[in-house]
């Protein structure tokens, strides 16, 4: 609320520069504008009484009478209680990081790679060892978790380094490409069994009349158009 009333406020500023406008004379309106939630005004919540302006007309509004605190704090609950329904609905509660996961979080202007240590002494924070070595203490807002990537798993995997630069069979055989080697090997017999199919066609002149019905418009599942009739109106 006191976010809303500054912004208000630097409105009516900027307003005032504009048309040139006493500022004192706005501000004191928005003092006796009603608050909605509360209904009671800033000047009444904070003096007891509504300020005299230019659009009061009867005096006895301007007598003293002190809202009653108990019910003001209680619509104020209410109202920050409704807000926070409001705020919930497009926020869902983070899952909890294990130890060695691999996580990005953020240092500085950049995202940097790190592995969970472990939960920290405070709530939704956690120490996060970055790839320099260094240990860092994040919130859980500011890690993003990749998914089905650990240090254990990185650690079990093959090094590229232990499979050379080459790509030779003793190679793949050794980092588990078993499975690239047979897929290859289906698709050169493939290839060369279906040799027919990549051998140039004979051009055939094409005949509307020796045209099957089995044509592009019933395969696309249009009907054929050669016993297509014009009216007579059209035959001049």
């Amino acid at each position: 609320m006191a976010e809303a009333a500054v912004k208000i406020c630097e409105n009516i500023l900027r307003k005032c520069l504009r048309t040139g406008q006493d500022p004192h004379d706005l501000l004191l309106f928005y003092r006796n504008a009603e608050i909605p939630a509360l209904r009671y005004s800033p000047s009444q919540l904070l003096f007891g009484r509504v300020l005299k302006d230019k659009i009061i007309w009867n005096e006895e509004v301007l007598l003293p009478k002190c809202p009653d605190i108990d019910v003001v704090t209680k619509r104020l609950n209410d109202l920050q209680l409704q807000q926070k329904c409001q705020y919930d609905k497009g926020c869902k509660t983070l899952t909890d990081l294990k130890g060695n996961d691999r996580v990005l979080f953020r240092l500085a202007d950049s995202w940097q790679h790190g592995y969970v240590s472990g939960p920290a002494n405070t709530p939704r924070s956690y120490w996060i060892e970055g790839e320099n070595g260094k240990t860092y203490r994040q919130n859980r807002q500011h890690l993003i978790r990749i998914k089905g990537s650990s240090r254990l798993n990185r650690a079990a995997q093959p090094s590229t380094e232990d499979c050379g630069t080459q790509p030779t069979v003793q190679n793949l055989n050794d980092c588990g490409g078993d499975e690239l080697i047979e897929e290859a090997s289906t698709m050169k017999e493939d290839y060369f069994t279906n040799d027919e199919e990549h051998l140039p066609q004979e051009d055939v002149p094409f005949n509307r009349q020796n045209a099957s019905k089995d044509s592009t418009h019933s395969r696309y599942g249009l009907r054929d158009r050669s016993n297509i009739r014009i009216p007579p109106r059209f035959k001049d």
